[in-house]
């Protein structure tokens, strides 16, 4: 469980559990209980979920780890999982989004992960002629989120391969002619029915976003990134706070993009003014004419906008003209510190039949696994150390200069 009492009137896991086992008789019913169609069901994860405090009035987003630390802390939170969304490696991840967005998305993500391992173990015995007896989901859920988070991390293992095929090794940039890569990383469990049991594309839906993305305040849509240090920084942020990571891997090609035109596709990239306009409607969630005009498209290509919406809603459009709104791509890679960009294709018809035509032949998973995660870290220890060792070498010359002379610059 990721949780546990604290001095705040926060309810402790074991409170929680016996508020979901002793639900009330009324018009909402738990989803394991029997309805019809009139009646509203609560899913067991919303109800956890829902225990992390209010977004609207509750959230910490701004960059001050004390109040981090403090809200976390007071939301009952194992010291594990503090930890674990704190690590100051994950520092710009973090700011990305809120408190209680980083919470519940953990969360989310343990507890798929935890019903991917209840749905093996279906299989498994299903597959010897044992069916599972009707009481198993809520006593699994019972037992996982009554266990310590800790526990739940060093009992799983890796992944054995994805569904398309056997296990992939990313171990660097695709570069295929005539085509443009692109990559989204995402937890393992939220894979589940991507591919059909032959290995081939089935659902699409599984790789899509939630809204509000940068340009659309509430349409789902899927976003991917060409960039690859991007898409394994993302991998390591997902890794380092759940069980299982993957990178997806798909190629477009070039041909079809460069044969669209407007309104179909859709460019927008920082600092130009259609992009700030455009992300402060958006992260606001108000309706304008650049909004509208951009929904319409199946393809948006585009900088990625930083921070949670409640940054947008303390600033104007004229404002986000700053490195500090937009996801910076740094670290050892080609092409040095740069604005990341990301290929963002519509949920309604036309842009799913674009990424389902191209990702039909080209679609691959890769696992992100602890060796990975090490090996990243790792990278990003050494580039921070050359750069602290330039900076030192670039002032000492600097001091050299103004004391000898610029002959020695």
């Amino acid at each position: 469980m990721t949780r546990r009492s604290s001095s705040r009137n926060q309810p402790s896991t074991r409170e929680i559990w016996s508020g979901w086992i002793a639900w009330p008789s009324g018009p909402i019913i738990r989803e394991i209980d029997l309805g019809d169609e009139t009646t509203l069901e609560v899913s067991f994860i919303y109800w956890v979920k829902g225990h992390t405090g209010n977004p609207n009035t509750d959230d910490v987003w701004k960059d001050d780890n004390s109040a981090w630390f403090h809200y976390i802390e007071q939301c009952g939170i194992a010291t594990e999982l503090q930890y674990t969304i704190m690590d100051p490696l994950f520092r710009d991840m973090r700011l990305t989004d809120t408190c209680i967005g980083w919470l519940r998305d953990t969360i989310e993500m343990r507890y798929e992960g935890l019903r991917n391992i209840q749905r093996a173990s279906a299989e498994r015995e299903r597959a010897l002629g044992h069916q599972g007896t009707s009481d198993q989901r809520p006593r699994l859920e019972s037992e996982a989120f009554c266990r310590p988070v800790g526990d739940m991390q060093h009992t799983n293992t890796e992944p054995s391969g994805s569904a398309s095929g056997g296990r992939h090794t990313l171990s660097g940039p695709s570069i295929i002619e005539r085509f443009t890569v692109l990559y989204k990383a995402m937890d393992q469990a939220r894979t589940d029915g991507l591919f059909d049991s032959k290995g081939a594309l089935n659902r699409i839906s599984v790789l899509r976003s939630i809204p509000p993305t940068d340009f659309s305040e509430n349409k789902t849509m899927y976003c991917f990134t060409p960039d690859y240090n991007l898409a394994r920084k993302h991998a390591a942020w997902v890794k380092r706070r759940g069980p299982y990571a993957v990178i997806v891997k798909i190629a477009v090609q070039d041909s079809v993009i460069t044969a669209m035109d407007p309104p179909d596709i859709q460019c927008a990239f920082w600092p130009n003014s259609n992009w700030w306009e455009l992300i402060w409607h958006c992260r606001t969630e108000t309706i304008s004419k650049e909004t509208v005009d951009y929904g319409r498209a199946a393809l948006i290509i585009k900088t990625i906008a930083n921070g949670p919406n409640a940054y947008y809603h303390q600033r104007s459009p004229g404002e986000l003209i700053t490195e500090a709104c937009v996801v910076r791509v740094r670290g050892p890679n080609k092409g040095g510190d740069r604005a990341a960009v990301q290929y963002v294709f519509s949920f309604d018809y036309e842009g799913r039949k674009l990424l389902e035509d191209q990702a039909r032949n080209t679609i691959k998973i890769f696992s992100f696994d602890t060796c990975e995660l090490e090996i990243w870290a790792k990278e990003i220890a050494r580039f921070k150390y050359l750069r602290g060792l330039n900076a030192i070498v670039w002032r000492a010359r600097k001091l050299l200069t103004l004391n000898l002379g610029p002959k020695y610059e």
